[in-house]
């Protein structure tokens, strides 16, 4: 195999593999990881429920959101 400029090539001088910076390879990579995370469901759903904005009325205060919430490593203090 060979190299030239960003390519490299085989010994029938066919293609095989692309060079590519650092940064560009991880704006790529990050390009697909939101394209992934567009495709979840379940992820869709929780940035829909904090896109939406409660009426004032209806807002939990911090306490009452800590108290409601699952404690995963710690007990809540009432």
């Amino acid at each position: 195999m060979c190299i030239r400029d960003r390519y490299v090539v085989d010994a029938e001088q066919r293609l095989v593999a692309v060079l590519l910076p650092m940064e560009e390879y991880e704006h790529y990579l990050d390009m697909l990881e939101d394209e992934m995370d567009s495709e979840d469901e379940e992820l869709a759903a929780k940035l829909a429920q904090a896109a939406e904005r409660p009426e004032d009325e209806d807002r939990l205060t911090f306490r009452e959101h800590l108290h409601q919430r699952q404690a995963t490593y710690a007990q809540v203090q009432r």
